[in-house]
């Protein structure tokens, strides 16, 4: 089955950098196990978080150069890096990336990469393809969530927090969020993303992600929607992380109610 991870790196007052970042307790920096003789893992993608101009990069001696690899200069307080679409950049089961910053020098800067696995052995996460879900949909449903987030930890807020109107035995599908705060990422999880976080960039400017998982799923052609059932509620979360507490983050969730189950 497929699955989509999220890796929060940072580095404390990098300046100029290279600032060699450090990834937030649970996540690490070494591409997982899988197998590479029947499946891919491709990044998908990667931004940064700062309060002034700098760069994310990310390297490897599997890679094109372990030099400065794929590098990425941005003013934007939250920005996004997209690599080439249709496809990403081909990684290696166990590979241990290099992910480094530049900025301010007294500030905290994060780099945060999104990882598609084509297959991922005890992983089963449940993502289809926009073109897939759209005659299936019954209605659509917006909703907050209050999910204030520590500094450089996740933050994992279960969606029922602020408000609980999804009905009972449906499934929905998550087309993306927007966030009242620039916060380094927003995402999903839950026993229906195989419990690995889903998430985008928390910008509140220029990046329109209320369709944020709808947009990557037909520009890169795999399969890139959420799709979870209502009875998991209890379980599902908001996943949230910056690099400084932030306690007034509220997140609206886009979604679109199924008329029938998905069978993915």
């Amino acid at each position: 089955m497929p699955a989509l991870d999220t890796i929060y790196t940072y580095a404390t007052n990098p300046g100029a950098g290279p600032a060699a970042t450090a990834p937030a307790v649970g996540d690490s920096l070494s591409v997982r196990d899988f197998n590479a003789a029947q499946s891919q893992a491709t990044l998908e993608g990667m931004w940064r978080r700062g309060a002034t101009a700098g760069y994310a990069r990310v390297r490897s001696p599997r890679l094109h150069d372990n030099v400065t690899g794929l590098n990425g200069y941005s003013a934007e307080v939250v920005d996004t890096l997209p690599f080439p679409l249709p496809a990403g950049q081909g990684l290696w089961p166990n590979d241990n990336l290099i992910v480094e910053v530049s900025g301010g020098g007294a500030e905290t800067d994060a780099a945060v990469l999104s990882i598609y696995y084509e297959q991922l052995g005890g992983v089963n996460a449940r993502l289809a393809h926009w073109s897939d879900l759209l005659p299936n949909v019954k209605s659509y449903k917006m909703f907050q969530v209050a999910a204030p987030t520590a500094a450089n930890a996740w933050t994992d807020t279960v969606i029922t927090t602020t408000e609980n109107q999804l009905h009972a035995d449906s499934d929905y599908a998550l087309l993306g969020y927007r966030s009242n705060t620039a916060v380094a990422a927003v995402g999903f999880k839950g026993p229906d993303t195989g419990n690995l976080r889903i998430c985008g960039p928390g910008t509140t400017t220029t990046l329109d992600t209320t369709d944020w998982f709808i947009r990557n799923d037909m520009q890169g052609g795999t399969p890139y929607v959420p799709v979870f059932a209502a009875n998991n509620r209890g379980s599902l979360y908001v996943s949230t992380i910056d690099v400084a507490a932030q306690a007034g983050l509220i997140v609206t969730l886009f979604c679109a109610e199924m008329a029938s189950k998905v069978n993915v």
